[in-house]
């Protein structure tokens, strides 16, 4: 991991060809970069990606077609 600078909010983005080595497909690199979004918001909402990643697949095994965002994760553990 690098040094977190002033002003940044310690995510890099996800850019360039090196980033997409371990990708066999273009699809492959798209859920990866979807991954890396989900849980970068994580980070930054301090929510632990696990336990969203683990609701979220529940939301979307119970109900086909239904997304459960960070911040709406977020917003029903404070309830």
């Amino acid at each position: 991991m690098h040094e977190i600078r002033d002003g940044q909010n310690g995510l890099s983005p996800v850019i360039g060809r090196k980033n997409h080595n371990g990708s066999k497909s273009e699809r492959g690199a798209e859920v990866a970069a979807i991954f890396y979004s989900l849980i970068g918001t994580c980070r930054m909402l301090k929510i632990d990606s696990r336990k969203y990643l683990r609701a979220a697949a529940e939301v979307a095994l119970s109900t086909p077609g239904a997304v459960l965002l960070p911040h709406d994760f977020q917003a029903a553990q404070a309830d």
